[in-house]
């Protein structure tokens, strides 16, 4: 749609929760009359996450991306399970019955299921690993259950085909970049990640984002990087090239 206003209320939404629900005690899932409280769960870190990874790519604020890789850190510190793999639901070291795991995706994803989706972009942006090997994970304990009832899982489905499938990235240099926010922000491409950086940012954002690392400007011009799952075409200057190999890649 392009409303400005769209993505100013999502920024005003993210910020007051990174304002206001976060801190040493990590992330809280209440805020009332002024009080944040209650830990937040395994769906709260990963919608959460799921959301600032959506508002980067909206916007391309590299600090909605810082945050959401620190609270993946912290959703793996709190509620991943080392021995068994997957994510709990809560973290252990509350004082709860039971300790549950759970992938079944109903009205909205299960908690399991959107960890998945955000690891592996994060993967992708940051050339951590352990973030796919995680997903990875994950996805094995609940094979059985996934294969078993398709239909109840298609979150998990999602993050299956994003981990198997070859994945897209794209990278564009420069100071001319708004023609190549619009192109991506009009496509539907779930198997994409990116990033749109000014040429003095480079330096600072990919020593934390392996994805901009090497990526520079050419001929004094916005250079285009477009890969897939990490072999690259050529870069160009060229916004119609730049169109050309998103749509072949």
């Amino acid at each position: 749609m392009g409303r400005r206003s769209y993505l100013e209320a999502a920024e005003q939404a993210a910020g007051f929760i990174l304002r206001n629900l976060t801190g040493g005690s990590g992330l809280l899932r209440r805020y009332r009359e002024g009080e944040a409280a209650i830990p937040a769960n395994l769906e709260d870190y990963a919608f959460l996450i799921e959301g600032l990874i959506n508002l980067y790519e909206a916007c391309y604020d590299v600090k909605w991306l810082e945050k959401a890789v620190e609270l993946a850190e912290e959703m793996i510190k709190r509620l991943w399970d080392p021995s068994g793999g997957g994510f709990f639901f809560k973290s252990e070291a509350e004082e709860t019955p039971m300790v549950i795991k759970e992938c079944r995706d109903g009205v909205t994803p299960s908690g399991n299921s959107a960890a998945v989706i955000c690891l592996i972009k994060l993967s992708e942006y940051t050339g951590r690993v352990e973030y796919l090997e995680k997903a990875e994970e994950t996805l094995k304990l609940f094979w059985r259950t996934i294969s078993n009832d398709p239909a109840g899982h298609t979150y998990a489905l999602l993050g299956l085909d994003l981990l198997l499938s070859p994945r897209r990235e794209v990278v564009v240099v420069g100071d001319e970049l708004d023609m190549y926010r619009k192109a991506l922000a009009g496509r539907y491409m779930p198997d994409t990640v990116s990033m749109l950086l000014s040429d003095d940012m480079l330096g600072d954002v990919s020593r934390i984002f392996k994805l901009a690392e090497g990526r520079e400007v050419k001929n004094g011009k916005t250079t285009a990087y477009v890969c897939r799952n990490f072999t690259c075409k050529l870069p160009t200057n060229s916004y119609e090239e730049f169109i050309k190999q998103i749509e072949e890649a």
